[in-house]
């Protein structure tokens, strides 16, 4: 997968991510899947380009976790 197709698959998963957040009842293993998901995308962006700034696809923060 090229640079930009990942960036863009990186911005998709960190909005399915703070929508599961979002939730009022939490999906554990939805969010726990799109948490790795995402580890995955990082780590093959870093590898492409380990010497290049990395800009963020998604700068939307993610909610804190409520109790």
């Amino acid at each position: 997968m090229e640079h930009r197709s990942l960036q863009e698959e990186y911005a998709r998963l960190r909005a399915q991510l703070a929508e599961a957040y979002s939730a009022p009842v939490w999906q554990p293993q939805r969010i726990d899947g799109l948490a790795d998901a995402l580890a995955d995308i990082e780590r093959r962006l870093v590898s492409q380009a380990p010497h290049a700034t990395w800009r963020s696809a998604g700068t939307q923060a993610l909610p804190s976790p409520s109790p």
